[in-house]
């Protein structure tokens, strides 16, 4: 089924596509910035400024659970414990570029989100 939006519809798959976009880039400068920083604190695991500790890393990793191994060695035992997503999925199914409708995130864009 397929529904038509209003103008009030686009201006939703704006924000949306928006914030996408913008979560996607910030993800990415996240994990440069903790590369950089895990290389500012070498081995330590504590970083002090004017005397006063501002961050700190633990080092260590979690054990986890491998899943696709226990799918493999107990299929029918792993289909049991399989569970619905909390939340529907969201595809844009537009153009890098959606056309622009007046509102708040208009003008933000082409601006501020890297295609």
């Amino acid at each position: 089924m397929s529904a038509s939006l209003t103008v009030d519809g686009l201006r939703l798959l704006h924000r949306y596509d928006t914030a996408r976009k913008a979560l996607a880039m910030w993800t990415e400068e996240k994990e440069r910035v903790r590369v950089e920083l895990i290389a500012a604190l070498g081995d330590n695991t504590e970083g002090n400024f004017d005397g006063k500790r501002v961050v700190s890393i633990s080092r260590s990793r979690p054990r986890r659970f491998n899943k696709a191994d226990f799918a493999l060695d107990h299929p029918q035992l792993h289909d049991r414990y399989l569970v619905e997503p909390d939340e529907d999925e969201i595809r844009v199914w537009v153009p890098d570029k959606l056309p622009l409708v007046p509102g708040p995130y208009s003008r933000f864009y082409d601006e501020a989100v890297p295609s």
